[in-house]
């Protein structure tokens, strides 16, 4: 039996020393991981009765998407040098037994042209692909009909789907231009000139976005409602002086950040007026993390920030990613060689509440796909976890067995190439 451990949370934390591979946070650690919990893998390498599991062919450069109720290949076409690709769409294993199910495909297609696909997005009947297929490298939509695979329609430009079918359309070139879609048709909404870069920037409630916003060159910031593509504000910002670059922007709650000349400038996104300034030489991007603003820096770690005053609360110089926030904390990462480091801060005062070891995130094209990681065990199996905050420590998951790598993750389930070149998928039980 191989024993796999994890960090918990406690309310009456009792520090343990922990061996830190990390340089010094440069202050004394007060909370520390203060119990080991053992969670048994399941014994022998076969895989215990009742699990939801299935195998679908791969191929050398195949590449599985995780959307929906499907999981899609994308696969060089057999006997053909062009680089052309089929999509193969398999239904997701609904029922649990003893051995691996074998789905036939659901549908076969043929990718419009050749070019590496990126991203695939599921909304009611549809299927959206992100692509960037022409010779020149631009960004392709394209949709099709999830039950079929038949093609819908296929324009130029990158999209952002939202939980309610809204789809949002930047074409980054000839001329640039930020529109919304008509996901069934592919009629255009509304359309607007854009600016490429800085582009769009969006504002989501609920799961739907509500308002777009967008900053010219010049520094004139243009606030829009999603639905109707009509202008509520229009005002100019602050520049700063002899910067060739344009401004960076960004959409944090119901704050407009914009960085630049090493200033970061908060605005009221629904009036456009002015909050705060703070100096931020090496600020790159701003996250939300819960009641506070997670900044990160060059080279590495951030800066906690008062969303009200741009104040700096804490920083964390040791940590260089931010994975998710929630119940007061924040799941943090530092990059090691072997993965990263995973650990729980007090989002108020940034202290560390647990530390977990070394983890791989999981990545995730479904944008409410919750933070998931895996670590290889000692028997060669990974042990897969989700990041649950609230509960206050990590939840194992699966074990799984035969998987090479190459590993994918879900909103209840995850994709890894196994190591015959095929492909596992397995579901979750929650």
């Amino acid at each position: 039996m191989t024993l796999i451990d994890l960090g918990e949370l406690r309310a009456d934390p009792v520090p343990v020393p922990v061996p830190r591979r990390r340089p010094p946070l440069g202050r004394p650690l007060r909370t520390l991981l203060v119990c080991v919990v053992a969670l048994a893998t399941l014994a022998g390498a076969a895989p215990a009765p009742g699990r939801v599991r299935a195998v679908v062919p791969g191929a050398p450069a195949a590449e599985p998407f995780l959307v929906g109720d499907l999981l899609l290949i994308a696969r060089p076409v057999e006997g053909v040098t062009d680089g052309s690709r089929d999509l193969v769409a398999y239904p997701l294993p609904e029922r649990a037994a003893t051995t691996a199910q074998r789905p036939a495909p659901r549908w076969r297609v043929r990718l419009p042209v050749v070019g590496e696909l990126w991203g695939v997005a599921a909304a009611g009947d549809a299927l959206v692909l992100s692509a960037n297929l022409a010779p020149d490298g631009a960004p392709d939509t394209i949709v099709l009909d999830a039950a079929t695979g038949r093609l819908r329609w296929r324009q130029p430009g990158f999209s952002r789907l939202d939980a309610s079918g809204r789809l949002l359309l930047e074409r980054p070139v000839g001329p640039p231009t930020v529109s919304a879609v008509d996901l069934a048709s592919g009629r255009t909404i509304w359309s607007t000139p854009g600016s490429f870069p800085p582009g769009a920037q969006y504002r989501v409630r609920n799961g739907t976005i509500d308002r777009v916003l967008m900053l010219g060159y010049d520094g004139t910031a243009e606030l829009r409602d999603a639905a109707t593509g009509a202008v509520l504000r229009r005002a100019a910002v602050t520049r700063a002086a002899a910067t060739p670059e344009p401004p960076r922007h960004q959409v944090v709650g119901d704050l407009l950040l914009v960085l630049d000349g090493g200033v970061l400038r908060a605005y009221d996104l629904d009036r456009l007026e002015p909050r705060w300034s703070v100096e931020a030489p090496q600020v790159s991007y701003v996250l939300p993390c819960g009641v506070v603003l997670c900044a990160h820096t060059q080279p590495g770690g951030f800066r906690a920030l008062d969303p009200a005053t741009g104040a700096t609360r804490w920083t964390a110089p040791a940590w260089s990613g931010v994975l998710a926030s929630g119940a007061g904390r924040v799941l943090v990462t530092a990059g090691q060689s072997a993965g990263d480091d995973y650990a729980a801060l007090d989002a108020g005062t940034g202290a560390v509440v647990a530390e977990w070891g070394t983890w791989q995130p999981l990545p995730a094209f479904e944008q409410d796909a919750p933070p998931v990681s895996l670590r290889r065990a000692d028997d060669g199996r990974l042990v897969v976890v989700e990041w649950d905050l609230a509960a206050g420590r990590p939840r194992l998951l699966d074990v799984i067995a035969d998987a090479s790598g190459a590993c994918q993750a879900g909103k209840d389930a995850m994709v890894c190439r196994r190591r015959d070149g095929s492909f596992g998928v397995w579901r979750w039980r929650r």
